[in-house]
């Protein structure tokens, strides 16, 4: 976030006299340089007082907060067990201190005097190579450049052996500095579910107005510490929409069922134009677009320019976001010593946290409120009926809708599930079918046999694709890295759980004599096992779009893979019969499913929306 404050406490007599140094040292500085109102971040207290920058971590059930400077502290950082009632860390003994960063880097800037002599900002917490990283901004010597506010910043690193710190940093200098005048910002991990790589992801200041603000993303090395060998930034996002007005900030990425999506911020943020957006991503380090119906998170209420977002996954699995808002009608901080004097400080302009359940919708995103009807709920896959004659279209909240001869068995619509619903497949007798989740568990509807589950072991990576057998008395499901879990009279043929692939496993298809089965990747790269022979792949073609399923033929000597933007791939004697390719989706391409005969297919997309080529026929869709 561009001209950031700090807001310190000035409460009770320990810090007085540092105050006093660094009070005198604001009266001179830059506007909205310092902000001395914020009350005592008071250890081992309840707080909900001012809290910028918001960045979360959940880890071993519970949830821990970082932000900007506050309260008396570089980087405040607080728990809670329901994400509603934080509590500050307790003090370091001997004392009254609870910073998480005690002494920011060596090598920063010295803007001021006494505890506070250097203007750090926007922490991002990952737990990387067992320990816990921080990520953080500081401002450094600007080269005599024209910043946006005449400083410049930096990125740099602290770690920790717990997530309450104290984390400590002996770099020797930043880990990112942009070159454009104002640096770099931001920093924000992301730990990828499906791969296990670490990534930052950042903003360069840019000029407002002039050169757009953009955001950026590079791998981590195994450590956290330091970028992966033989990697570069990459570019994700630049200041493009209208709501953005000249700035782009604050990035944050999460993976959330079969999604990558970005969350960042937009437009001044001293206003009430500031607010979030939302941008779904092909990888960590590319193939961003903006969401058209930006921004998903605007001022509502009493609750103005909200931003500064980071998003994670609760302990149940449920997408939430964390963000700041200003009080209304307040959107700037008061003007220190007034306020001091006058004891309204904390009644004043201030940044608070607010944490909210995010979700998506066929409309793109809705943050907080009740959850969608069934019309919000994302489509993740299709399965057609033996006959052809109809299909099946589940939903990531465990909803069904059945379409032709298809059976309406059931569903899991209104359960509080442990993990979303990723994939389907019907019965041979086309009565029944299951549902599978990203954690391996398994329903059975109809006549559809359970023969076992995943639900209570801790896997490596999520599943992502079901197949039943032949004979219906039996089904496979394989994970993200391409790891195989079979039941019933499903067989194990091999899998690629102890390879190191370029990319995830997204699908997978069994062969008709139910002894082999192929696994896919996002890159198209085909795994072949048991008597499914390889037929050709897109694993060295440079794809407009990820895959995201596959489709075998009736005969088993092809297959046809689609990618999300519904672009087809047919290989051995699978034939082309058309595509979504080069056409405008109001959502992106889930999966795929042939007809009986192998004459055609239909695409499903993450509305609900069906595609119907060859002798496939339309009989509906969401």
């Amino acid at each position: 976030m561009r001209l950031r404050t700090r807001a310190r406490w000035a409460g009770t007599s320990f810090v007085l006299v540092a105050l006093a140094a660094v009070v005198a040292t604001t009266l001179t500085a830059p506007p909205a340089a310092a902000y001395q109102g914020a009350p005592w971040f008071q250890p081992g207290r309840t707080y909900d007082a001012n809290f910028p920058d918001p960045s979360v971590l959940a880890y071993d059930g519970r949830y821990y907060a970082y932000g900007t400077t506050t309260g008396g502290s570089y980087i405040p950082v607080m728990h809670s067990s329901d994400l509603v009632t934080w509590t500050a860390r307790e003090a370091y003994a001997p004392g009254n201190k609870n910073d998480a960063l005690l002494a920011p880097a060596s090598w920063g800037e010295t803007t001021g005097s006494g505890y506070f002599s250097k203007d750090v900002d926007a922490p991002g917490v990952a737990r990387i190579g067992g320990r816990f990283v921080l990520y953080y901004a500081i401002v450094v010597a600007n080269g005599g450049q024209a910043s946006v506010d005449g400083r410049r910043r930096c990125i740099s690193v602290a770690t920790a052996d717990s997530p309450l710190g104290p984390f400590v940093d002996n770099s020797t200098g930043p880990l990112v500095c942009d070159a454009d005048p104002g640096g770099s910002i931001d920093p924000q991990p992301f730990v990828d579910t499906d791969t296990g790589a670490a990534y930052l992801i950042w903003k360069s200041e840019g000029v407002p107005g002039s050169a757009p603000t953009k955001i950026w993303s590079r791998r981590l090395d195994a450590s956290g510490t330091g970028f992966a060998g033989g990697t570069t930034a990459s570019l994700l996002l630049a200041t493009s929409q209208g709501w953005e007005g000249d700035v782009i900030e604050n990035p944050s990425m999460v993976r959330y069922r079969g999604q990558l999506l970005l969350f960042y911020s937009g437009n001044d943020w001293q206003s009430a134009a500031y607010a979030t957006g939302l941008a779904t991503c092909s990888s960590p380090t590319g193939g961003c677009a903006k969401a058209s119906r930006n921004p998903i998170l605007a001022s509502r209420n009493d609750r103005l320019g909200p931003g500064g977002a980071t998003a994670f996954l609760d302990h149940g699995g449920q997408l939430q976001l964390a963000y700041h808002w200003w009080n209304a009608p307040y959107t700037s901080y008061p003007a220190y010593p007034a306020c001091q004097s006058a004891g309204t400080c904390q009644t004043q302009g201030q940044r608070r946290l607010a944490v909210e359940p995010v979700y998506l919708t066929v409309a793109g995103a809705q943050v907080g409120g009740t959850p969608p009807p069934f019309g919000g709920d994302r489509a993740v896959s299709v399965a057609a009926s033996a006959s052809g004659g109809g299909y099946v279209i589940a939903g990531a909240e465990g909803r069904l809708a059945s379409y032709g001869d298809a059976p309406s068995a059931g569903s899991m619509a209104g359960s509080l599930l442990n993990a979303p619903i990723v994939a389907t497949d019907l019965t041979v007798s086309g009565g029944g079918y299951w549902l599978l989740g990203s954690d391996g568990g398994v329903f059975s509807f109809g006549d559809a046999s359970f023969y076992g589950s995943t639900g209570s072991m801790r896997l490596n990576r999520p599943v992502v694709s079901l197949a039943a057998t032949t004979s219906g008395g039996g089904y496979w499901f394989v994970a993200a890295d391409g790891g195989i879990f079979a039941f019933g009279d499903a067989a194990f043929y091999g899998s690629t759980g102890s390879m190191v692939l370029n990319q995830p496993v997204v699908g997978m298809a069994a062969t008709p004599s139910g002894r082999g089965y192929w696994l896919v990747a996002s890159d198209g790269g085909i795994f072949a096992f048991g008597d499914a022979a390889f037929y050709g792949s897109t694993g060295s073609t440079r794809l407009n779009q990820p895959i995201v399923g596959m489709a075998a033929t009736p005969s088993g000597r092809g297959y046809w893979l689609v990618a999300s933007d519904g672009g087809i791939f047919a290989f051995g004697d699978a034939a082309f019969y058309g595509s979504t390719g080069s056409i405008v989706l109001n959502q992106p391409v889930v999966g795929m499913a042939a007809t009986p005969s192998g004459g055609g297919y239909w695409l499903a997309a993450a509305d609900g929306g069906i595609f119907a080529y060859g002798n496939a026929t339309f009989h509906g869709s969401r």
